[in-house]
């Protein structure tokens, strides 16, 4: 019976979610590879309130820097091509 490369093509795609199942790296009990491991630990410091804080600050300082220079880029792409559009 012909299925053509449609019923190979399931069938092969079957087969690698099958082993892709079997090596997950991210099991409940390692942070990855394919072998028995020990569980990853992270010592990280704790925040205080005032580093929360400040943190705080210095992102929105640097997401209103980004949105300016974005704003100053399109801004002159704009009058670029309002330029460009005046000479045509």
């Amino acid at each position: 019976m012909g299925f053509g490369g449609s019923v190979s093509a399931m069938i092969t795609s079957m087969k690698n979610n099958d082993r892709r199942k079997k090596r997950t790296q991210f099991d409940k009990n390692s942070a990855g590879g394919y072998g028995e491991c020990e569980k990853l630990e992270f010592n990280l410091p704790k925040a205080t309130p005032q580093m929360l804080k400040e943190l705080r600050i210095r992102l929105i300082k640097e997401r209103q820097q980004l949105f300016l220079k974005r704003l100053v880029v399109f801004s002159m792409v704009i009058i670029a091509i309002v330029f460009a559009i005046t000479l045509i």
